[in-house]
Formats: C-alpha cells, structure tokens, sequence
C-alpha cells in the first residue's frame, strides 16, 4: 500500500501525535524519529491563525537536523473532509467485528485495529465515540 507523506514548508509549527505524546516541532528543534499513533497532525502556517489539520492512522514524524519535519502517514486525511456519521458507523461496525472474533486470533486485531482507529477519529472530530 502507498504511503501518503505530508510536506509543507517553512511553518511555524507542527503538533504531531506521537505515541509517546503529542509534541510540537518548531524552528531548532532536536532531531527525532517518531512513531505515530492515529490522531490529528496540526500545522501552523501562522501561530496566530487556524492550524491545517490532518487525520493520520499511524506512521512516521522524522524531524531532521535543519529543523525540517516530514510525516509519513498510511493514510492522512484533511479533518474537514472525514464524514462524521461514516466514523461512528465504521465505529459501530469494528466494534461488532470485535466482539465477535475470538480474542488473539488476526480476525479480532484486525477488529481492534479498524476500532481504534475510528475512535481517535471520533476524538479529532470531536464526537461522542459511542459503540
């Protein structure tokens, strides 16, 4: 599956969700490699105005030397753009899938997968997540 990587220039900030914790990347930043967890990636063109927001399901934020911070993501869609009913249903139907996968089998992490992900949707959308 190709990956989508979001690259803008010159910024004055990125939020990104980290697995450890969100954290935010500005001009002199240390270098770091990031594991992402499903959640919004944030970036301020302009510190006094509306971030860009992004849904990320997992990936990468790698923050170079120069301070510049690519993120790699599976999939990243614009906030504005996921469809709130689409996320409770998916919501609904993975936690169905959960329910009724035997536990440690691929069928039930691919379940919780699909689950966890809706729910970190529901949160950037700022929806009740309510399977």
């Amino acid at each position: 599956m190709p990956t989508v990587t979001l690259f803008v220039e010159t910024v004055d900030l990125v939020i990104v969700p980290g697995v450890t914790g969100e954290y935010g990347v500005t001009a002199g930043h240390t270098p770091i490699i990031s594991e992402l967890k499903p959640g919004m990636v944030q970036i301020y063109h302009d510190e006094s105005e509306e971030p860009e927001k992004y849904f990320v399901s997992g990936g990468f934020a790698f923050t170079h030397a120069n301070s510049v911070t690519d993120v790699t993501a599976v999939e990243a869609v614009k906030l504005d753009d996921l469809d709130a009913d689409a996320v409770r249903a998916g919501l609904t139907s993975f936690k169905a899938a959960m329910d009724a996968a035997t536990p440690e089998t691929q069928d039930h992490a691919l379940a919780q997968i699909g689950f966890e992900v809706h729910e970190a949707m529901c949160d950037a959308l700022g929806i009740t997540a309510s399977a």
